[in-house]
């Protein structure tokens, strides 16, 4: 005796609406990171603040903070591959 479990087929998503879906999926990632960076800046004001840092330190650490996203940032490209 044969049992088959009948199947659902699903309709396959058009281009148009994956597109859609990766659209916005992107487009939460950036609000995401957004969000992120903004915190992080406000915690480098704060420490700035705190320590009474004078403005060549804090862009010395403005330009330290560059250095660290930017190898961020390779090194997330260097996973993608």
């Amino acid at each position: 005796m044969n049992h088959f479990s009948p199947q659902i087929m699903q309709p396959k998503p058009d281009l148009a609406s994956l597109q859609s879906a990766f659209e916005q999926a992107r487009s939460q990632a950036l609000a995401d990171a957004a969000v992120l960076f903004s915190s992080h800046l406000d915690r480098l004001a704060t420490h700035a603040d705190m320590a009474q840092l004078s403005g060549l330190e804090i862009i010395d650490l403005l330009r330290q903070e560059s250095e660290k996203f930017n190898h961020a940032g390779f090194d997330a490209q260097a996973n993608l591959a």
